[in-house]
């Protein structure tokens, strides 16, 4: 980099490899960051923060080491935390003698690497971080997966923008790892939605059946993700993993989802069996009413049997189906002392299940359901709450209920197996691309109604031509003018018969 460079940036260590003017695009943390967050909270010593990614963790720890690789990420993050120590150029250019006790590495070789390092792995950048962590330290890193589903490339292999730099050199394996592949075992795998991530879980919760009943109530509305889990490969299928090298993790809550309400932390209890919602929108999606009649009952008829606090929270996402019965797997939730209590009766709080059980539906599953996709999520909660016989009345309530307890929305997930689905983010807006899914679906359904409307027309203007011909037909046989036509044409007839009978009687 010039020295002019340098002299807008004095308190910046230029390291080599810096990439002037130029800014990564930070991979958003989702429920990771407040876990990171307590790791460092946790944690004692010096730290060394890694990628773009990474900086959102600066605040935590404002005297930590920042490595970034574009000089305007470095000037940036320097102007935010003046205390931070900031070095901008390749992972590979940074000395040695810079170590912490704490490490963090949340971006690939694309991220932290520039256009003249050497050919990197994935795996062998971990390596190169984990040279920089002190002795009795730790070292946190994220690691991209190759079965991603939603990351899954189906398109052609080619350089795709500047973020694809290292596609088709030659030297090194540039596709991320698979779990098998990983030299080393990691402590949890991470679940994304839009490139956010949702689930952070450790690996034994989903080996075990508590762990993954109640892993399935985080994942209920991702039909994709619903199956992997009950064919137990979720690990090998998720987003990516956390890798712990050095010292472990303190203990804490061993899944994080902010798909839960109230908290972000959940830890299995007794149930096991499957995610109720779950089970319910896999009837709505194949059109099993018989089977959709008999789990909504039963559904009913538990929630009569829990507590008013209990009530509150029974709704489908946070209910698992087990062989035991039903359970709830989510506490009641806080309210304030100032909030209005929740309406006491069981078939409020049902049709308040109902209804987000159908915001589910029509939220994320797109047009893989047995409905239009115009339908509305309040009239589908109608319809389920008819085939139980709720009263009309409880609809306003269960309504005025939903605003109250306020349940977080789920982030859409585009996954290469299982479809696309359009979503909500997890302050319950639709983000851009979750509208435009919602719009092209919607387009979509009103051309296929155009469609079948024109052909129906069409059909009914040649019937109606046939009718008014068959009634000029029989209007023509029976009236006058078919008589005097018929006296025309058979009048030569007649006569002639009469010339031959009056020469035979000469």
């Amino acid at each position: 980099m010039s020295e002019s460079g340098a002299d807008h940036m004095p308190e910046v260590r230029l390291i080599g490899g810096e990439m002037p003017n130029w800014s990564d695009q930070p991979r958003g943390l989702g429920v990771l960051e407040p876990f990171l967050r307590d790791t460092l909270a946790d944690a004692s010593g010096s730290v060394l923060l890694i990628g773009a990614s990474a900086v959102a963790l600066a605040t935590a720890c404002p005297a930590a080491t920042v490595v970034v690789r574009g000089t305007t990420d470095a000037a940036r993050v320097q102007a935010e935390v003046a205390t931070a120590d900031v070095c901008c150029g390749g992972l590979d250019r940074l000395p040695e003698s810079v170590v912490a006790d704490t490490v963090i590495l949340l971006d690939g070789p694309g991220e932290v690497l520039t256009p003249d390092s050497p050919g990197t792995s994935h795996v062998d950048v971990v390596t190169m971080a984990q040279q920089h962590v002190a002795p009795g330290g730790r070292l946190l890193a994220r690691v991209a997966s190759a079965l991603s589903p939603s990351a899954a490339d189906t398109g052609s292999r080619r350089l795709a923008g500047n973020e694809k730099w290292w596609t088709g050199t030659s030297g090194y394996d540039t596709r991320p790892p698979v779990l098998s592949e990983l030299p080393w075992p990691p402590t949890h795998f991470i679940i994304e939605a839009v490139g956010v991530p949702t689930l952070v879980a450790e690996l034994e919760t989903v080996r075990t059946l508590a762990g993954r009943a109640a892993i399935s109530t985080t994942l209920s509305c991702y039909p994709a993700l619903t199956t992997a889990l009950d064919a137990q490969v979720l690990e090998h299928l998720a987003d990516g993993w956390l890798v712990v090298l050095g010292a472990p993790l303190a203990p804490s809550a061993p899944i994080r989802s902010d798909a839960i309400g109230g908290t972000d932390q959940l830890t299995p209890g007794q149930a096991t069996g499957s995610s109720l919602e779950a089970l319910l929108l896999s009837a709505l999606r194949c059109g099993q009413q018989v089977e959709l009649r008999r789990l909504l009952t039963r559904y009913a008829a538990w929630v009569a049997s829990l507590t008013a606090d209990d009530q509150v929270a029974a709704v489908p996402r946070h209910t698992v189906l087990g062989a035991d019965g039903l359970w709830l797997v989510a506490p009641a939730p806080d309210r304030s002392a100032g909030a209005q209590p929740p309406v006491r009766e069981p078939d409020v709080a049902v049709a308040h299940g109902l209804l987000d059980l159908a915001h589910a539906a029509v939220d994320h599953q797109g047009g893989g359901m047995q409905f239009p996709p115009e339908r509305s999520a309040t009239d589908l909660a109608r319809d389920l709450g008819a085939l139980i016989d709720l009263p009309e009345a409880v609809w306003h309530a269960a309504e005025a209920l939903r605003e109250r307890t306020d349940l977080p929305g789920r982030r859409v997930r585009r996954d290469a197996i299982g479809g696309t689905a359009s979503g909500r983010d997890a302050g319950g807006t639709d983000s851009q691309g979750d509208a435009t899914i919602r719009i092209t679906e919607l387009t979509d359904a009103l051309r296929d109604r155009d469609t079948q409307i024109t052909d129906l027309r069409n059909t009914v203007n040649r019937q109606t031509r046939r009718v008014r011909a068959l009634e000029h037909a029989i209007a023509t046989e029976h009236g006058p003018r078919a008589r005097r036509a018929l006296f025309l044409m058979t009048a030569p007839t007649q006569r002639i018969v009469e010339a031959a009978r009056s020469r035979l009687r000469r």
